[in-house]
């Protein structure tokens, strides 16, 4: 979604690099707000799979409102619609992957399980970014070639639509596999009461 909503920032909209950045902080104070305070209460009653597969369905409806930009959007409200919807399941996605992936692994193995988890977050974010990028090119160039006096910006917006339409399908068909597939347990709720032996 990010890079998609970069390029509609600063190409259309017209905002400099570092407004972009500015405009994604509702996203980053969303996320970590309700990874901290949020998540961490859910994980102790809900099983992992329901959690994370929760999570990636917010974050899908996160990039729902960025199907309705045009060449005349601003940020508000869609982007930032977007934005707070996007950081609240990446928010409870994120901790509840990790701590999934992190269960049942020796303490001398976290480190390698940690790290094999973030490699495969990369991975996924580079092939999606690269996929939803060739979305929106080829759309862009499909309605410009149907649409010859539409404009630069409204092709480059309707490729953007478009991709944004894949990349919340794709996002939302693979919570099916997780929510049917993930196994790990609840953890038990931390004693902070009990004393040491």
């Amino acid at each position: 979604m990010f890079l998609i909503l970069t390029y509609q920032l600063q190409s259309i909209t017209g905002y400099s690099a570092l407004q972009t950045g500015l405009a994604l902080i509702p996203f980053a104070l969303v996320a970590s707000i309700t990874a901290a305070l949020l998540t961490p209460l859910l994980m102790v009653r809900i099983p992992p799979r329901w959690l994370v597969a929760a999570g990636i369905a917010v974050e899908a409806a996160g990039v729902v409102p960025l199907i309705w930009l045009t060449p005349h959007s601003g940020y508000l409200p869609l982007v930032l619609v977007a934005t707070l919807i996007e950081g609240l399941g990446t928010g409870v996605a994120a901790p509840a992957t990790l701590n999934t992936a992190l269960s049942g692994v020796l303490p001398s193995d976290s480190g390698a399980a940690g790290a094999g988890t973030s490699a495969a977050s990369q991975l996924g974010s580079s092939i999606g970014a690269a996929l939803l990028s060739t979305v929106a090119a080829t759309a862009t160039a499909s309605y410009l070639t149907l649409h010859p006096t539409a404009g630069i910006a409204s092709g480059t917006v309707h490729g953007f639509t478009v991709a944004m339409v894949w990349g919340a399908a794709i996002t939302l068909v693979a919570a099916g596999p997780i929510a049917l597939f993930v196994n790990a347990r609840t953890p038990a709720p931390h004693n902070k009461t009990a004393k040491a032996p």
